[in-house]
């Protein structure tokens, strides 16, 4: 029955076809038995545990992805995951650029911004404060995300993921190795360390939280 769903979002794979959310056909089935007599943690559980099967049956999907496991991997471990048809959009868009040097870009992106957050002593806890930006290149990223943001979000909008993916890179690349180059994060200052942790959490999540998180990509790894 999995691979029947992802079967049917594969045939609606195309920029004009109609959402398919697992979490609505998961309530459709929860109105009747065994289901809805089981308290709402319990069906969460199932549904968590059925959403993660479907999302395992992706790897069988096309045999033309054959060779884009990691890519798969990294449009799952976005947050943004209800609609499967998206789900396979985001996965061909990708795909189609595996060999594509502005894929590589973005996800070089991704990959620094979520090495150092993972690796930061202290987590950000709030949005950025732009009167803590006291370095000239952290005021330009935060200027830079501020002023293209809407651009990104736009394309993601319009299911665009393969330009948003290149405009992604072409914004963030460069300036963000200048200032990893240039400008230490783990600062002594507690406050200026989250603010500058919340700046990179906030170009990470501009992407991985919608498109795809590439750092799961085999090139950066490589």
């Amino acid at each position: 029955r999995a691979q029947g769903i992802v079967g049917i979002a594969g045939w609606r794979l195309s920029p004009s076809t109609h959402p398919l959310s697992l979490n609505a056909l998961f309530e459709a089935r929860a109105r009747f038995a065994p289901f809805q007599a089981m308290p709402a943690a319990e069906k969460g559980r199932i549904a968590s545990r059925i959403k993660a099967y479907i999302f395992e049956r992706l790897y069988a999907t096309n045999p033309l992805w054959s060779g884009s496991r990691d890519v798969i991997s990294a449009v799952i471990a976005s947050r943004d995951n209800d609609d499967l048809t998206d789900v396979l959009h985001r996965i061909e868009s990708l795909h189609q650029m595996k060999t594509d040097p502005r894929l590589a870009k973005s996800a070089k992106v991704i990959e620094r911004t979520a090495n150092i957050l993972k690796g930061a002593p202290v987590k950000p806890r709030n949005g950025v404060d732009p009167a803590l930006l006291k370095e000239a290149l952290e005021r330009q990223l935060w200027e830079l995300y501020s002023s293209r943001r809407g651009d990104i979000e736009a394309l993601v909008q319009k299911k665009s993921y393969a330009e948003a993916t290149t405009v992604y890179g072409e914004i963030f690349f460069m300036p963000l190795h200048e200032f990893f180059d240039k400008v230490l994060v783990n600062v002594e200052d507690e406050t200026v360390r989250r603010n500058r942790l919340a700046l990179l959490h906030a170009i990470n999540t501009l992407y991985t939280s919608r498109i795809a998180d590439l750092s799961k990509l085999t090139i950066v790894q490589q």
